[in-house]
């Protein structure tokens, strides 16, 4: 947002020629907001004269300037009329159009025809213009939370606090006229207004009669263009005048193209069509909200008005229109249909409620400020119950020791008091109670609680001369466990399995999800949504994982990624949310081996001292998995996580190659408490292993077959997979050879009993269907 010095310093009692510009604007930014960067404008305007248009033909114009005396001619322009005013700048010895970039607009162009009083046609109107000004460039985030500073007046509020100068009283920038007020529906002379939305809180209008169209005026065009705005013509100017000036958008109707006079406020239908001023045409939802004149929609409320009403140059009356929108309405509404403007950015911020009043009163001043000839009953009417101002209570001793210094309430008093804030002090007992009444533009979403309170006097008095003190806080003794398993896993799988840590947004990309034709079906959705690309919480780890290969795949020929990260879906009604610990394993040349994999990451079961029972996947799996070649990870009896091999199919989305994948529960991993170890002195005997080779279903598991084996004798104490293979011809059975060792705690085993052994296994895995080879 831009806004103008000269401007802001019309409602000072201040001269600007006398002020400290950047001393101000460093103040303004440590106590206030945040202006990014300010600008300096000069403007020769002994280079600048109006002039009048004496004839038009096929090619040209033809011009006279009073100024200078002089007749010229200058090329055609598609809206130049005789007779009318238009401003020309001498380059060297010739003349040519004003464009907007000369007055500080980044928009090329022609400026419009401009209206001045005849008097001052020769150079008089040179008295009006700000020669030199500074322009400054609001960071708008920093003003979020403040609606009253989104205009000059706003501003200017502050900067007469921090320089200890009068604010301008209200009064002197309008005209006081009667308020004819009702709850929902009122009936006036000429129009009628009736709220049929709970969305809009207030709505006022006033009908203006029998006025002459006329173009802008000069002083207030080359104003609005210095801060960023288009002159289009007076009427349309004083609306956007207005707005920048006590920040209430407001809209003027061509009150002769309002048929039947009856304004009302209501939520559109669906697929209901709008024309806007731009020639935008809309198809509107029943979450838009409109102004309508009868059954005729008319305006897409706080957004734009339409173009079947819109002021021209054969307006003879006006409907000016001043409310009050819901803010969330019409930030939603704004970006649905992908139009922002100065009106809505403005009704986001939640407006005072009391202000729409104003805004017309303003806008009268302006037009009896330039001596517009009009007939009016000067009466508004206005529906909907004002704001009243609301009432804080907070003690002396209480400001004092939130900010941790001492300060005289004489200080208090005085700056609550030039922000405009009502302010009695009672003493009672060596203590002061301060009985604050907040005015209506700062109730709105910035002050309700004592806290708002010692922050406006904490502003003002220089966070700077707060003295750092530490806190001091009562250290104890806490359990680290979480903290310490946490970076324990994060190393084992950053060193012993050579994986890279990878961090990607909570929130789904939804165009990568529909690369992945992937839509999850309990997805917790955002009531807020970022944007389109961004309106649900991920519900698990691993597209966006397989984002990451996506991205890097040009690079490497495999790759392994984690993450330990959150992940979130329905259950029911209520969303749920989980710390997960995922993987992606995967090779462009080279087929995976889900075996090895495995033996990979019980390795890290084996550093958290978990047991984990790997068993067949069954049911509805997320859509990368391998049906076939997938498990889950068991701890007694309780699901902890899933592995398995990508389904190709759904891989081939993204990349050629194989990939494993793993998710884990990671609020079991991190709580997970492992039985107490016990130390069990090793045997003084040698152990013996034997390899023996098996033809085995596909269906056995080779976690059942290894608890077979060694629950075939108690001598056996460890068994483990050592090689696996499959040929086409076998078709449902594979080659498999395992290892297990056997001791004795009493003595060496011999030969016999090592038989004896390898005999027992052979008949437990005979009993299983499996072929000893």
């Amino acid at each position: 947002m831009k806004l103008s010095m000269a401007w802001i310093f019309e409602h000072i009692g201040a001269d600007l020629k006398t002020v400290d510009v950047p001393a101000l604007i460093e103040k303004f930014n440590r106590t206030t907001a945040e202006i990014e960067s300010y600008e300096k404008v000069s403007v020769d305007l002994n280079n600048y004269a109006l002039a009048q248009v004496q004839s038009i033909d096929a090619n040209c114009i033809v011009l006279l300037c009073p100024e200078n005396h002089q007749e010229f001619v200058l090329p055609l322009r598609n809206d130049a009329k005789k007779g009318r005013w238009y401003l020309v700048k001498k380059d060297r010895a010739t003349y040519r159009w004003v464009q907007p970039t000369d007055f500080g607009k980044d928009k090329e162009g022609l400026l419009p025809e401009f209206h001045v009083d005849s008097h001052l046609a020769d150079g008089g109107w040179k008295k009006q213009i700000d020669v030199e000004d500074y322009i400054l460039d609001i960071d708008n985030k920093s003003i979020t939370n403040r609606p009253d500073l989104w205009c000059h007046r706003g501003f200017a509020r502050e900067f007469a606090a921090i320089l200890n100068v009068p604010f301008e009283p209200l009064d002197k920038y309008i005209k006081k006229v009667d308020i004819d007020q009702h709850e929902s529906k009122a009936q006036g002379e000429s129009f009628s207004i009736e709220i049929n939305t709970p969305e809009c809180r207030r709505f006022a209008g006033l009908y203006v009669d029998q006025v002459l169209y006329r173009p802008s005026s000069l002083w207030m065009g080359l104003r609005l263009l210095r801060v960023g705005v288009s002159a289009i013509s007076f009427y349309v100017d004083i609306t956007n005048y207005v707005m920048l000036d006590i920040s209430e958008p407001m809209h003027a109707f061509d009150a002769g193209l309002l048929s039947s006079r009856s304004m009302g406020v209501r939520m559109a239908s669906n697929n209901e069509k709008f024309l806007l001023l731009d020639d935008t045409e809309l198809n509107l939802t029943d979450q838009d909200m409109v102004v309508t004149d009868g059954d005729k929609i008319v305006s897409l409320a706080g957004i734009m008005g339409g173009k079947e009403t819109a002021i021209s140059n054969r307006t003879h009356s006006l409907f000016f229109e001043a409310a009050n929108f819901d803010a969330t309405t019409i930030r939603r509404s704004a970006t649905r249909h992908k139009i922002r403007t100065e009106s809505s950015m403005r009704f986001e911020k939640s407006l005072d409620l009391n202000q729409n009043i104003i805004a017309i009163e303003r806008a009268l001043k302006l037009m009896d400020d330039e001596r517009i000839e009009y007939r009016s009953n000067n009466k508004i009417l206005s529906v909907g119950a004002p704001a009243h101002p609301s009432h804080v209570k907070v003690t002396h001793d209480f400001i004092e020791k939130r900010l941790g210094v001492k300060i005289d309430s004489g200080f208090i008093e005085g700056i609550l008091t030039k922000l405009q804030f009502g302010v009695v002090a009672n003493k009672s007992d060596n203590k002061i109670t301060y009985e604050i009444t907040i005015p209506t533009f700062r109730a709105t979403k910035d002050i309700n609680l004592q806290e708002d309170i010692v922050e406006e006097i904490g502003r003002f008095w220089g966070y700077e001369k707060i003295p750092y003190i530490l806190p001091t806080r009562q250290m104890s003794p806490s359990d680290n466990t979480m903290v310490t398993r946490k970076q324990d896993i994060k190393n084992h799988m950053a060193f012993a399995l050579q994986m890279r840590e990878v961090n990607n947004y909570p929130v789904y990309d939804e165009s990568w999800l529909s690369q992945l034709k992937y839509k999850p079906s309990d997805g917790v959705q955002l009531r807020n949504p970022l944007s389109e690309n961004a309106q649900q919480m991920a519900t698990s780890l691993i597209p966006h994982m397989l984002r990451n290969i996506e991205q890097n795949k040009v690079h490497y020929n495999e790759l392994r990624f984690f993450e330990l990260g959150r992940r979130w879906w329905m259950s029911g009604l209520e969303p749920n949310e989980q710390k997960t610990l995922a993987g992606l394993f995967w090779s462009k040349e080279k087929t995976l081996d889900f075996y090895q994999i495995k033996d990979e990451l019980n390795s890290l079961f084996m550093l958290l001292h978990l047991p984990i029972k790997w068993v067949k996947a069954q049911g509805n799996l997320a859509p990368w998995y391998s049906q076939h070649q997938t498990a889950f990870l068991m701890h007694d009896n309780k699901t902890i996580g899933i592995a398995g091999i990508a389904k190709s199919e759904f891989l081939a989305h993204i990349t050629e190659g194989t990939a494993f994948i793993v998710e884990l529960n990671a609020d079991f991993l991190l709580s997970y408490t492992a039985p107490t170890m016990k130390y069990t002195p090793l045997s003084k005997y040698p152990y013996v292993w034997l390899d023996v080779s098996l033809l085995s279903p596909i269906v056995q598991t080779v976690d059942d077959l290894e608890k077979t084996i060694k629950n075939a004798d108690n001598h056996i104490y460890k068994v483990e997979l050592k090689d696996s293979f499959r040929k086409k011809e076998w078709h449902d059975k594979q080659a498999l050879t395992i290892r297990f060792y056997i001791r004795d705690q009493s003595k060496t085993l011999n030969k016999q009993d090592i038989d004896a052994v390898y005999d027992r296994v052979v008949q437990a895995v005979q009993k299983r269907g499996v072929e000893v080879r």
